[in-house]
């Protein structure tokens, strides 16, 4: 709605994640170890990234024209251009930062159950859409899910 009614065009939302999960690093050993066991012989890295930033712009011609990557190589490129450009969007461009807090509230065995068999030497292989629906009958079936 802040951006639907705002009359700027350069007004924008930051959205800034913050995803809080205790335990993570028991998951993360729980993969690195299933990897290794599949054959896996090189270096493994698990992270968790608990911030996240996006930035959200209005959909507007002239918005969407000056936060393109062309306009600013062309300012850039040009005598005048940047010094024009830099000031223009330093007054008019506002910035709304929005605060989001998460927490994931699955225990990792829950978790682990859903990936333990998606993990190979070559990394994570999600299902396909027609796989997963398979799959998942097929563990209702045996009393799994």
């Amino acid at each position: 709605d802040y951006l639907s009614n705002n009359t700027n065009d350069l007004a924008q939302i930051e959205v800034k994640k913050f995803i809080e999960w205790k335990g993570w690093e028991e998951l993360a050993t729980n993969i690195k170890t299933q990897i290794r066991q599949a054959g896996y012989v090189g270096v493994i890295d698990v992270r968790h990234s608990n911030q996240e930033s996006m930035m959200v712009y209005k959909n507007r011609h002239w918005a969407n024209f000056l936060h393109s990557r062309t306009t600013k190589v062309l300012c850039a490129l040009s005598i005048f251009g940047w010094m024009i450009y830099q000031p223009y969007m330093w007054l008019r461009q506002r910035t709304t930062v929005l605060r989001c807090k998460y927490r994931v509230d699955c225990s990792i065995d829950n978790y682990w159950a859903l990936i333990q068999d998606k993990l190979s030497p070559q990394g994570f292989a999600a299902a396909a859409a027609g796989d997963f629906s398979r799959n998942s009958d097929s563990r209702r079936a045996e009393g799994r899910l």
